[in-house]
């Protein structure tokens, strides 16, 4: 009995280290993609406006341009393409342009990229900025709470901008639904 006793203690120390190892970890993770974005942003800032360039190239990189949410104090370089290893750099655009008024775009939940977002409300402005210097402006619409495999639901396309992350824990995903603010 006490034998059973110490090997549970032991294998509970080994499961409390490893979590506390992932954690670590996730918060490295983390750390290099606000770096990153950081970076990003202080080139973006010098290329933004070249005539006739919806996209450009940065550090090997093609970037969309950034998104700004004033109410989150975010803005964030969007990358034109993505894949899980963009997505641990930049949020990525998943489908759609914001010419078409179909833009989706993707990021993690880390605080620096679309952690915050569940926090926005209806209202709320959402700025985009093409890497032309064309801006687009939106307002939220929508803050849902859908199911992982819903996906290819909220990228219907039926509204203007949609921002996606996941939950913590990842079983269910946040999904932003932004309209195009109407020009007077």
């Amino acid at each position: 009995m006490r034998r059973a006793g110490l090997l549970l203690m032991a294998l509970g120390l080994v499961c409390l280290t490893a979590a506390g190892c992932l954690s670590i970890r996730n918060q490295a993770e983390e750390a290099r993609a606000g770096a990153a974005g950081a970076r990003a942003l202080a080139v973006m800032e010098k290329s933004i406006d070249a005539p006739d360039e919806a996209e450009a190239m940065i550090d090997e990189q093609v970037w969309l341009g950034r998104l700004t949410i004033p109410s989150l104090e975010l803005e964030l370089p969007i990358l034109s393409e993505w894949s899980y290893e963009n997505l641990k750099t930049a949020p990525c655009r998943y489908c759609g342009s914001a010419e078409d008024g179909d833009l989706v775009l993707l990021a993690h939940n880390y605080r620096t990229h679309f952690g915050p977002i569940r926090r926005l409300k209806p209202g709320d402005p959402v700025i985009f900025e093409d890497m032309a210097g064309t801006v687009y402006t939106y307002q939220v619409t929508a803050v849902e709470i859908v199911d992982a495999d819903a996906l290819e639901d909220v990228t219907s396309g039926a509204h203007d901008l949609t921002l996606i992350t996941c939950t913590y824990g990842g079983k269910n995903r946040v999904a932003v639904f932004c309209d195009a603010e109407k020009s007077s």
